[in-house]
């Protein structure tokens, strides 16, 4: 498996870190947030995030998002 870790800090959300993990031909990413205003934004784009990955590839199998702290 290859897993990757990308964290950002953004003016609106604040920190937020991506834990990309590709199991053979799945991929699964979970989402950390500070806040729960931040958890909120994520959630609402979790469907477009899924139907971006969808257009290109069908290999994604997760996203959850969690509330860090």
């Amino acid at each position: 498996s290859c897993k990757s870790t990308l964290a950002l800090d953004l003016p609106n959300l604040g920190k937020i870190i991506f834990h990309i993990v590709m199991n053979r031909d799945r991929i699964h990413i979970q989402i950390e947030v500070a806040s729960r205003q931040s958890r909120q934004v994520v959630e609402g784009a979790v469907p477009k995030l899924r139907n971006h990955f969808d257009s290109y590839t069908n290999k994604l199998d997760h996203i959850s998002v969690l509330k860090n702290g």
